[in-house]
């Protein structure tokens, strides 16, 4: 059976998520919370949404309001986001606690990009040279064919 909530821990705090739609969507207060000293993340949200208006423009597409288990214990309704808009949300945060995660979520963004490079490189070598040495050992059998009939 496929686990459809969780806790992912960064930094010894934690972040409840929970699966959506076949991917996890990750709390956006506790987003907020770990990636700045506001004592008020939700107070955090809207000034930061106040600088940012295409953040505020794009909220409702960005947030989906999804049942996570509070701290009290109870399900309760919390904005989330999925890794997408987890990406968006983070880059609007001007707190020094959330640049080493930018760094590090660019390194494997690189990274990513790097692999995927290398594997299309491969992978089209890989395809030219079977291409090349397919037509020639089919043009060979069906020259060898039509000169021993």
């Amino acid at each position: 059976m496929e686990e459809t909530s969780s806790l992912v821990v960064f930094q010894g705090n934690s972040i409840r998520r929970t699966r959506h739609n076949n991917e996890w969507w990750f709390s956006v207060i506790d987003i907020i919370v770990i990636l700045t000293d506001s004592n008020d993340p939700k107070q955090y949200i809207k000034k930061m949404r106040s600088r940012d208006p295409l953040l505020n423009a794009n909220w409702g597409t960005i947030c989906t309001p999804l049942e996570l288990i509070a701290p009290d214990g109870r399900k309760r309704e919390t904005n989330c986001v999925n890794t997408e808009g987890a990406f968006r949300l983070i880059q609007s945060i001007p707190s020094p606690k959330a640049e080493p995660l930018k760094l590090w979520l660019a390194k494997r963004v690189m990274m990513g990009l790097t692999f995927l490079t290398s594997l299309l490189s491969c992978g089209n070598q890989l395809l030219n040279y079977a291409h090349q040495n397919l037509i020639t050992t089919n043009f060979k059998y069906r020259l060898i064919t039509i000169v021993t009939t």
